[in-house]
């Protein structure tokens, strides 16, 4: 189950490359923190759960990894209604 994370991470990193890459590309490179916001949020969800399931580590840097993408979860979501309104 790890290496399906591990696959996963590493697209989720790809993909917010490609998404900037293209931001960049099309003069809209003012988007690009909104983009990395909401991957941001999956990505240390994801990495939390493989930390938590691949060692009986501490739980603190998993708590720290979740807590990460909560502040990344709001900054989204502020950003989406400081957008709309």
């Amino acid at each position: 189950m790890t290496t399906l994370l591990d696959i996963i991470l590493v697209l989720v990193v790809a993909e917010a490359g490609l998404l900037a890459a293209l931001r960049v590309r099309n003069n809209e490179a003012s988007a690009i923190s909104s983009d990395l916001a909401y991957l941001a949020s999956g990505f240390f969800l994801m990495l939390a759960v493989r930390l938590a399931w691949t060692e009986s580590s501490p739980v603190l840097p998993v708590l720290a990894l979740v807590t990460l993408a909560g502040i990344s979860h709001i900054f989204d979501i502020v950003r989406r209604f400081r957008n709309s309104a």
